[in-house]
């Protein structure tokens, strides 16, 4: 099982753009709710935010660490 890169997801809220950083659990697997991994750490907590780039510079940091 292969798991994607860390990505930003949105969705809407409220008639705003809300952000979270996630990722497919397994890219052999179609994309739903039940296939995704949303990061959350002791020092990060994930919730949806406004903020994108907050959340780009996350996914980027993520995946940075994973090579």
């Amino acid at each position: 099982m292969a798991k994607g890169k860390w990505q930003v997801f949105s969705n809407h809220f409220n008639s705003r753009e809300v952000y979270r950083v996630g990722r497919i659990k397994d890219t052999n697997e179609p994309l739903n709710g039940g296939n995704v991994e949303y990061y959350d750490d002791e020092n990060t907590i994930n919730v949806w935010t406004y903020n994108k780039t907050e959340k780009e510079q996350l996914a980027e940091r993520l995946n940075r660490a994973r090579q």
